[in-house]
């Protein structure tokens, strides 16, 4: 039949995310497996009927998916369970370079475990490392979990990791083993290193990040941009970079036996930029239809694409929920369906154009048209995962994706030149670099410029996706009245969804408790605003960097603190000297205080510019509004309080204010009825008095407290709470809590 491999590769996809979804384990796996095995069995018993060819790939797929889950489950996840422990003997070998966690407070590197042979990631404090050196010490072994929205265990299988190592000693290197894909890591970290030497700034970053991929070379600000913009993908290496490496192998080379050059090329340059999915992916599609005339087979995209799937995750089932897997095939699913249609659209009007401008035209429609193609898949997986479309992503991509092939043929002469002749190198560099530097100030254009089509709600969500779906559907079949039609409507809900993400007051506000341990850590997004309310705890900045990362914010716009306590403030330092903070917030007696000094002179050192409250102050974001009242000195603990409004729903931020506090508050201006109280000194005694809690009526109270000794929260708190009919939440009990403001209301749960 024609197509196998689609019918196959598809149902053992299905299998492989179902797994992946419902977090199926142990025997159940090899069930289905044999279920499944058993229902082949019984239909090559019945007579022959129609599409009987169809079921039995579909079937065997499904068997096959179930068991191969089964036996990664044996072979991965049981012996990774076995082995984590408090104080465990380590012997590893590392497999990458150094990479800057999140925090900016470690560096995580790719090893794998010694006897096991299990790959895990080893985070320590040191850069030394490389490639192929031998360590060894004693650490913690962990299995990673999710944290927040981010399924960081998910994420990790999903590159064959399993494990997290986290030194209780200084690891020492006892050897170094020889290997190609070491000798091929220390290269591109030899490119890595030339190209930012000769082109300092983003500029260097810009050249690398299109060539190996990777934003560690790129500002903050500058990925940040490139990610509101929708230009992200150009820093990632895809099939576009082997499509470019083909395209000129095919070219210099016009011969059949091109593609034993292409074979090497592919493998070395996949190898060189860490086997991604998407370099993997893009190798064999290239690779096997060149391969096709050698064996008298006809080449066959589609099923060529889907016989890759099936390789990728027959060797990794979990691979699945790579975001790389997903954004590859779509990209490539769309340019197989689509990319002849809208190539013919944009070469039709070349015959308009003078001679000399054809191939110039030729050459912007082709790029555009596959980019165009590419993204009709990857768009709704983009809306899905991040809830949200860069609306100028389209005009940016167009404006730039064909720019990169030139940049990446054009990167590695660059290099070679740097290394035979270094003076010239460095000529060519300075004539390029104005170029990039173009380059850089458009992205940060687009970035700053750009506005998101936010699909928080599930109206927009139903409506973006079932008028996507009907642009696809007439973009595939024939054009006839009926799909005109249908194309017709689908646009005008497209354009309905569009007003609707631009009308006031239509994004939700989320207020974040982050579980920091002993302190307290709140961080606050409406819309594109991000605000912190104090950051400490026994984990407090590497927690906050996480949920930025988490949410794609690169820094908060803005951090208040309440007082300079280390339990509300300890973290505020690691954060501003990472560039995680935009603006400080701080009262005014805590510039007397030793640790308000050192604060402030961090904040100098930063350039992180900083406003003193010495009275209360209204700020206003797109969706709510945060009053902040000014501490009073002579207070027993003198605290920056906030209220914020959003939606019809008020939530207090008490800080660490006492109950005579309270009441001065109360006497000195008037708080709403709140839906939910941030409690006082993470539940102490000698907070949250009846006559507050009385005139304040809260609905339900968060209490931001870890493992301690003072008691917190102390059960004459708990009784007063419960005596009012209050809903307490704490992040000891309950983790990571997060609140949910919309028009219709407001949820709190836990997040898992």
């Amino acid at each position: 039949m024609r197509r196998p491999c689609l019918f196959f590769g598809a149902a053992l996809a299905a299998a492989a995310a179902a797994v992946s979804a419902a977090r199926l384990s142990g025997a159940l796996l090899f069930y289905l497996a044999a279920g499944f095995a058993a229902l082949i069995a019984l239909l090559l018993f019945f007579p022959k009927f129609g599409h009987r060819a169809a079921a039995l790939l579909c079937i065997s797929g499904l068997a096959i998916g179930f068991l191969v889950c089964g036996l990664q489950d044996v072979n991965r996840r049981i012996p990774a369970e076995a082995l984590t422990g408090e104080d465990v003997a380590v012997t590893a070998e590392i497999l990458s370079r150094p990479e800057l966690t999140s925090s900016g407070r470690l560096y995580g590197y790719t090893v794998r475990l010694g006897v096991s042979g299990l790959r895990a990631v080893l985070y320590t404090d040191t850069d030394a490392f490389t490639p192929g050196n031998l360590i060894q010490c004693r650490a913690e072994i962990l299995r990673p979990t999710a944290d927040g929205d981010f399924n960081f265990d998910r994420y990790l299988r999903a590159e064959d990791i399993w494990l997290t190592v986290f030194p209780t000693e200084t690891p020492e290197v006892f050897g170094h083993r020889d290997r190609i894909p070491h000798r091929l890591a220390a290269l591109a970290e030899d490119i890595r290193a030339r190209l930012c030497e000769a082109l300092p700034g983003d500029a260097g970053g810009i050249l690398t990040g299109v060539m190996l991929g990777g934003h560690s070379s790129l500002s903050d600000a500058f990925s940040e941009a490139a990610s509101a913009g929708g230009l992200s993908h150009m820093f990632a290496v895809s099939g576009m970079h082997l499509a470019v490496l083909a395209g000129v192998v095919l070219f210099c080379f016009r011969s059949r036996y091109a593609v034993f050059l292409l074979i090497p090329l592919c493998g070395l340059f996949a190898v060189m930029t860490g086997l991604s999915p998407s370099v993997l992916r893009a190798a064999f599609v290239l690779i096997l239809p060149l391969l096709a005339p050698w064996f008298s087979r006809e080449g066959d995209r589609l099923n060529t694409l889907f016989f890759v799937l099936s390789l990728l995750l027959i060797a990794n089932p979990a691979r699945i929920a790579s975001l790389s897997l997903l954004y590859s095939f779509g990209a490539m699913l769309g340019l197989i369906l689509y990319g002849d249609r809208i190539r013919s659209f944009f070469s039709a009007p070349e015959d308009k154009f003078p001679r000399f401008l054809r191939p110039v035209w030729r050459f912007l429609g082709a790029g555009a048209a596959a980019w165009l193609a590419a993204s009709l898949f990857t768009l709704p997986i983009t809306a899905y995962v991040f809830r949200q479309l860069p609306l100028l992503g389209i005009i940016a991509n167009l404006a730039l994706v064909w720019t990169l092939p030139f940049l990446f043929i054009g990167g590695y002469l660059l290099y070679f030149l740097l290394l035979i002749l270094p003076a010239a190198g460095l000529f060519a560099a300075g004539l390029v670099h104005p170029v990039l530097d173009l380059l850089v100030k458009t992205v940060l254009f687009f970035g700053q410029s750009a506005f998101s089509l936010g699909l928080d709600t599930p109206a927009l969500k139903i409506w973006f996706f079932l008028s996507y779906g009907g642009l696809l559907l007439c973009l595939l079949l024939p054009p006839r009245r009926p799909r005109l039609l249908w194309g017709a409507v689908s646009t005008g809900l497209l354009c309905a969804a569009l007003i609707l993400s631009i009308l006031p007051a239509t994004h939700s506000v989320r207020v974040d408790w982050l579980d920091v341990g002993s302190g307290q850590c709140v961080l606050l997004q409406d819309g594109k605003s991000t605000v912190l309310l104090d950051c400490g705890g026994d984990r407090a900045a590497e927690s906050c960097a996480d949920a930025l990362s988490g949410a794609n914010i690169s820094a908060a716009d803005l951090l208040i603190l309440s007082h300079t306590d280390s339990d509300h403030a300890g973290g505020v330092i690691e954060l501003m000297e990472t560039g995680r903070i935009r603006q400080l917030v701080i009262s005014a007696y805590a510039e007397s205080e030793e640790m308000g000094e050192t604060i402030l002179a961090a904040a100098d050192a930063a350039g992180i510019p900083v406003t003193v409250l010495r009275e209360d102050f209204s700020l206003s974001l797109p969706s709510c509004t945060l009053s902040l009242f000014a501490a009073d000195p002579d207070s027993e603990q003198p605290c920056i309080t906030a209220l914020l409004s959003a939606h019809g729903t008020d939530v207090f931020f008490a800080a660490d204010i006492s109950a005579s506090d309270e009441l001065k508050l109360l006497r000195r201006t008037i708080l709403p009825d709140l839906e939910v109280l941030s409690v006082a000194h993470h539940g102490s005694k000698y907070s949250t008095s009846a006559l507050f809690l009385s005139a304040v009526t809260p609905e339900a109270a968060v209490i931001s407290v870890g493992e301690n000794s003072h008691g917190h929260p102390h059960p004459d708190t708990l009784s007063r709470l419960a005596s009012a009919g209050i809903d307490v939440y704490t992040t000891l009990a309950d983790g990571h809590l997060r609140l949910r403001i919309r028009k219709d209301g407001y949820a709190l749960i836990p997040v898992s």
